[in-house]
C-alpha cells in the first residue's frame, strides 16, 4: 500500500468513525430528549391528577360543613312542628337526602373506605349505584394481597369513571367488574352490554388512560357498535 493509498485509507477510516460517533451521538440525545419528555408528561399527568382530587376533597368538605348542618337544622325545627303526614314524608325526605350527600361525599373521598380495603370500598359504591341506578352491577374481586394506597385510589377511581360512562351512555342493563392478578400485573377488565361507543378520545377516556398510564400501565378499549363496551386495564404491581 503506496502513501496515496493509505492516505485514502485512513481519510475513510476516520470518516466512519466521525460518522459512528454522530450517529452514536444522535441516537443517545433523542434517548435523552424521549426520557425528559416522557418524565415531564408523568409529572404533568401526576399533577392533574392531583389538582383533580384535591378539588374532589374541595367539594366533599363543602358538603360535610355546608349542606350536613342545614339538613340537620331542617330536621330540628321538623322536630317542633305539629306532626302531620306531611311533616312525617319531609323527615323522610330529609334524611334520605343526607344519607345520599353522605354517599356522594364518600365516593369523593374514599380514603376512609380504602383505609377497609379496595374490595369494601367498590363493593359499598356499587351498593349506593344500586340504589341510585336499575342496572345491575357484578363485581368479582379476585386481589388476595393488599395494594398500595396509591393503586387502590387510582383503581377506585377508574371503576369509578367507567361506571359513570355505562350508566351514562352505554343504555346496557349490567356491567361486570372484574379484578384479577397474574404475572406481576393487576387486570381490571369491565364489561357493559350497551349500544358501544365511538373511538375517539372523550374527556372520560383520556382520564383513564392518564390514570392508567402514571401505574406504568394501559388501557385496552374493545367496542363495538349494539355489543357492548370492554375496558382493560393492565397495571404493573
Amino acid at each position: 500500500m503506496d502513501a496515496y493509498e493509505t492516505s485514502i485509507y485512513t481519510a475513510v477510516l476516520i470518516a466512519s468513525l466521525l460518522l459512528g460517533a454522530i450517529i452514536l451521538f444522535s441516537g443517545w440525545a433523542m434517548v435523552r430528549v424521549q426520557k425528559r419528555y416522557y418524565t415531564r408528561e408523568q409529572e404533568h399527568l401526576l399533577a392533574r391528577i392531583e389538582l383533580l382530587e384535591e378539588e374532589r376533597l374541595r367539594i366533599a368538605e363543602d358538603l360535610h360543613d355546608e349542606l350536613g348542618p342545614m339538613l340537620g337544622m331542617s330536621r330540628l325545627l321538623l322536630q317542633k312542628a305539629e306532626r302531620t303526614p306531611l311533616v312525617g314524608q319531609v323527615e323522610a325526605a330529609i334524611e334520605t337526602v343526607a344519607n345520599r350527600l353522605g354517599g356522594i361525599a364518600r365516593n369523593l373521598q374514599p380514603e376512609q373506605l380504602l383505609e377497609r380495603g379496595l374490595d369494601t370500598a367498590l363493593r359499598h359504591f356499587f351498593d349506593l349505584c344500586r340504589e341510585a341506578h336499575p342496572m345491575s352491577f357484578l363485581l368479582h374481586y379476585g386481589i388476595e394481597r393488599e395494594l398500595p394506597p396509591e393503586t387502590s385510589l387510582q383503581v377506585y377511581r377508574m371503576v369509578q369513571e367507567v361506571t359513570h360512562n355505562a350508566i351514562k351512555h352505554s343504555g346496557g342493563q349490567q356491567l361486570e367488574v372484574c379484578l384479577q392478578t397474574a404475572e406481576g400485573n393487576l387486570y381490571l377488565t369491565c364489561r357493559d352490554d350497551g349500544a358501544g361507543m365511538g373511538t375517539g378520545k372523550g374527556l372520560g377516556k383520556r382520564s383513564l388512560e392518564h390514570r392508567a398510564k402514571l401505574l406504568g400501565g394501559q388501557l385496552r378499549l374493545q367496542t363495538t357498535r349494539g355489543a357492548g363496551t370492554t375496558y382493560q386495564f393492565i397495571l404493573p404491581l
